[in-house]
């Protein structure tokens, strides 16, 4: 470990790695936040998926300004940005953050010390941050608060994870094959390989989650439509469905013996209070008990309705979409099933890892919006 000449900043031996696409300005905070940091790395790698809008322009003044930054441009999806990424190191330690992130000043340190003592595999943490009480609500319903991990369910994603990069050659690096959850597909390849996972819950990176009801419809309906492509999550999405389908009936019925409409809300209600009755204590304002339950319900609703899309394109469309080597259809490992089935604590909508992305992003690099971890449904 080396130290930063002007600042006197210890530099880790770890080359640090992102994807971007159409970041725009906010890939700058993000690369701010990891330059100021307690510890800064060796260097950053950031692959660019094919941006139009100047990113690559403010990347490369930026790389020229901090020359442990390197620009790699037109490397194509998330998984393959990656892996170039990975590929063109000059550390054997690899640290991930993704776009869309904004790193805590101890997050590189506290994520970096347990590979550093020669652990192969690290997992940090997440928080998100809105602007506003709704934003701030709906990103407690997309990912997972500290109470609701649980082991050996939990896998992380490309936003805050670690490992050595004899790990990710050995179990064949992201899987490019694969637009939809590929890196809690290449975690549990990992886990598989016989590698355990280090859990640092306080090398945390920021996610600034969406700011509308509308904005999160769209994400976890893209959530769902990838799930729907490649089995991902059946049983836990059934469930879902039964229950919608029960909620449906009774609020038919309530139209013909209106007192039917009583016990119908106390029961969706302490539903929704059960799938996030963990997140209350992470959120300051009345209004949480308003908009947490309504982010809660819009994102079960738009997941189910993107799942329901993606699983007829998938059973009777055109659209096929390539599993991990050796998983069969709607079985993609004992993590990927569904990380939901039997839990008292059911997960979140969603997970993350672009952020801020969702708007701008298309085909080929973000199909189905944001990096997932293994976040599942609450059922």
């Amino acid at each position: 470990m080396g130290l930063n000449p002007g600042a006197q900043t210890p530099v880790l031996p770890v080359t640090v790695i992102t994807t971007v696409f159409n970041e725009g300005p906010p890939v700058l905070d993000m690369l701010d936040s990891v330059m100021t940091g307690n510890a800064i790395p060796q260097e950053i790698v950031v692959a660019d998926g094919g941006s139009t809008d100047g990113t690559v322009r403010l990347l490369e003044e930026y790389a020229t300004a901090h020359p442990q930054v390197r620009v790699l441009t037109e490397t194509g999806g998330r998984s393959a940005g990656r892996n170039a990424a990975i590929s063109a190191a000059t550390q054997d330690n690899i640290v991930c953050i993704d776009g869309g992130c904004l790193a805590e000043p101890d997050w590189l340190e506290k994520l970096a010390a347990p590979l550093l003592d020669g652990n192969d595999w690290v997992a940090g943490f997440y928080r998100a941050e809105g602007d506003t009480a709704l934003s701030t609500a709906i990103g407690l319903t997309m990912v997972y608060v500290e109470e609701e991990v649980q082991f050996p369910m939990f896998l992380p994603s490309a936003r805050s994870m670690a490992f050595q990069r004899r790990v990710w050659a050995q179990v064949g690096g992201f899987p490019e094959d694969m637009q939809f959850a590929e890196d809690t597909a290449f975690a549990e390849s990992i886990r598989m390989a016989g590698h355990e996972m280090v859990f640092v819950p306080d090398a945390v990176v920021i996610w600034l989650p969406p700011q509308s009801l509308a904005s999160q419809s769209k994400t976890a309906f893209a959530w769902g439509r990838g799930d729907g492509l490649i089995g991902m999550r059946s049983v836990a999405y059934r469930k879902l469905f039964s229950r919608f389908l029960v909620l449906s009936a009774l609020l038919l019925a309530s139209i013909a013996f209106p007192l039917l409409l009583i016990p119908t809300v106390l029961g969706a209600g302490a539903y929704l209070y059960r799938n996030s009755r963990r997140k209350y204590r992470h959120m300051q304002s009345w209004q949480k008990w308003v908009w947490i339950p309504m982010a809660t319900l819009n994102g079960l609703a738009s997941s189910l309705a993107g799942y329901i899309s993606g699983y007829v394109g998938r059973r009777w469309g055109r659209i096929r979409v390539p599993l991990p080597a050796g998983a069969a259809d709607d079985q993609l490992g004992p993590v990927l099933q569904t990380a939901a089935e039997g839990s008292d604590t059911p997960p979140p909508i969603g997970g993350l890892g672009m952020g801020a992305q969702i708007e701008s992003l298309s085909p080929p690099q973000l199909d189905t919006g944001i990096d997932r971890g293994s976040e599942g449904l609450g059922v």
